[in-house]
């Protein structure tokens, strides 16, 4: 009698596998063709991303120094630029992020 079982169940799970199967083929096809009809716009960069990097690379410049090396150094000059350190200054609400990294890259240039 366990016999008899075991097939069932057996059946049961190849029945389960196909059904699985070709509900992920269905899927994969409906994805594809969903990507065709659509392009799905992608992300711009965000507004400080631009300016940042150029502040890093004026700091590498002026200091000798690699990229990654003035990336530690950012915060530092950025500090010095505002007149206070950034935590506090954006603890205060006093300046943003990108009003920071202008005010750097124009003492930078100097």
């Amino acid at each position: 009698m366990t016999g008899g079982k075991r097939k069932k169940a057996s059946k049961k799970g190849s029945k389960k596998a196909s059904k699985k199967t070709s509900k992920k083929a269905s899927k994969k096809s409906s994805k594809k063709g969903s990507k065709k009809g659509s392009e799905k716009a992608k992300r711009g960069a965000p507004a400080h991303s631009a300016i940042q990097t150029e502040v890093i690379k004026a700091i590498a410049a002026k200091e000798g120094i690699n990229y990654r090396d003035a990336i530690r150094k950012l915060k530092e000059h950025v500090g010095k630029a505002i007149g206070m350190a950034w935590d506090d200054a954006k603890a205060q609400g006093t300046i943003t992020w990108m009003d920071a990294l202008k005010k750097t890259k124009a003492m930078l240039s100097k």
